[in-house]
């Protein structure tokens, strides 16, 4: 069975991404030993766990349920945050970047060598024949022809204005929708997260006092999780309709506009949660008593004092998990449909 050049070359780059993720990956798996090791002797973690029984820290809202803490009881968090937020992880961070342009020019080598190969570093778009879909269209409306300049050959027109233009507004409008649902998601959770834990920290029983951060951080991180796969089989649906309705000519057209559409669209989707923990959550941190603002008019700081573990927010354990799992599982697949396919 032959599936083109296309589902080759996505092989070609697939294996060769696996390849190159080998040395990286050895090398963050030393980086992350050297920071466990280093726990012992780093001096931030020997003041909060040995000497923080002696500093008594503000309560993390302005709610009955809200109490002083000890420094000393972020000891285990403090050190789970060091594991992956040393020195080590400045250099790991460098030489990532070095890594990705490196593969990248790696990988336009070794693609030209194989279009070379395989006689198809000349092909034109001009050459590529058009879509059955384009000229079943093209058949029912009924378009006029003309004669084509580059090609020389009588060819259908399909009116700009009367039928390219309201296309093109619907589907774009249709993406810039569904960027704006998926911050509105975004802000939902955060909305969620605040509420919620003043609630349970109101609540007269101890025991749902103790749990508030940890039952807030679980449900809000699940919400989070569920909108991402919800707007992830929306958003696939929603534009192959819309790459169909603008009906491109050739294949190539066509994979371009929906690759463009399902990139803007999952970005926002996958990343905005991070996002906001990297640029925006610290910057809106409050003092204990100040209302000033409506977003900590409910009585919880907007970002509670955290102890010590930073990824405990929106981008908790659900979705570590789905972050880690989804790129195993997508070589997974195009592991075993290369198998399957294969004589």
């Amino acid at each position: 069975m032959y599936f083109g050049e296309s589902v080759a070359l996505y092989f070609a780059w697939l294996g060769l991404y696996t390849t190159w993720l080998l040395p990286i990956g050895i090398f963050g798996l030393v980086i992350f030993c050297l920071g466990a090791i280093d726990i012992s002797d780093d001096t931030q973690i020997e003041d909060v766990c040995q000497r923080g029984s002696q500093y008594v820290m503000c309560p993390p809202c302005n709610v009955k349920g809200c109490k002083f803490w000890y420094l000393n009881t972020s000891c285990f968090a403090t050190k789970m945050t060091h594991l992956v937020d040393n020195g080590g992880t400045v250099a790991f961070a460098i030489i990532m970047a070095l890594w990705a342009t490196m593969f990248m020019e790696r990988w336009k080598r070794y693609q030209n060598v194989l279009a070379y190969q395989w006689n198809v570093q000349n092909l034109e778009p001009v050459d590529e024949p058009p879509r059955p879909e384009f000229l079943a269209l093209l058949d029912k409306r009924g378009y006029r022809s003309e004669i084509n300049p580059v090609t020389g050959r009588e060819e259908p027109v399909i009116p700009f204005w009367s039928r390219k233009v309201p296309i093109l507004f619907i589907t774009y409008a249709a993406v810039l929708f569904g960027v704006v649902l998926c911050l509105a998601c975004l802000l939902g959770v955060i909305f969620y997260r605040l509420v919620i834990r003043v609630i349970l920290l109101q609540n007269e029983n101890a025991f749902v006092n103790s749990l508030a951060g940890i039952i807030t951080t679980i449900t809000s991180s699940c919400i989070n999780l569920a909108c991402i796969f919800v707007l992830k089989l929306v958003y696939d649906r929603v534009a192959v309709v819309m790459t169909n309705l603008e009906n491109h000519r050739t294949q190539s057209e066509y994979d371009d506009s929906l690759t463009l559409k399902l990139y803007l669209l999952q970005f926002v989707n996958y990343y905005s949660s991070i996002f906001y923990i990297a640029f925006i959550q610290g910057t809106t941190a409050a003092i204990p008593g100040d209302d000033s603002v409506a977003i900590r008019s409910s009585g919880m700081l907007s970002q509670p004092s955290s102890r010590g573990f930073k990824f405990s927010d929106l981008d908790s354990a659900p979705l570590k998990v789905f972050r880690m799992f989804k790129p195993l599982r997508l070589s997974l697949t195009s592991a075993m449909l290369c198998l399957l396919c294969s004589p």
